[in-house]
């Protein structure tokens, strides 16, 4: 099964704390992250996403974060990717996660 992770190319931090956290999992590939600080309000719209404004996160009372929303866009990538390959099942990480044994 391939295993991908997840991780912004600028956060080499990141990619130290997964690889030293996680010294047995083998053959990961990393994924390059979307930021969504730096992806524009045109650019999900014409990929048919939109994000509305006026909603709030019911527990923490506050918008959804450019964070966020970049995360979102990050697995819905890898996820269309995934799906449109021939490889079948993959396991999808974030850069911070720890598996445990």
């Amino acid at each position: 099964m391939k295993k991908f992770v997840i991780n912004l190319p600028h956060r080499q931090d990141r990619r130290d704390h997964f690889e030293n956290h996680n010294p047995y999992l083998k053959q990961w590939e990393y994924f390059e992250a979307i930021d969504g600080y730096k992806i524009k309000h045109e650019d999900m719209q014409r990929n048919g996403f939109s994000v509305d404004h006026k909603w709030r996160d019911p527990f923490k009372k506050r918008r959804i974060t450019k964070g966020e929303v970049g995360c979102f866009l990050s697995h819905w990538t890898l996820w269309r990717h995934i799906a449109r390959s021939e490889e079948g099942p993959a396991l999808v990480l974030e850069d911070d996660c720890i598996l445990d044994d």
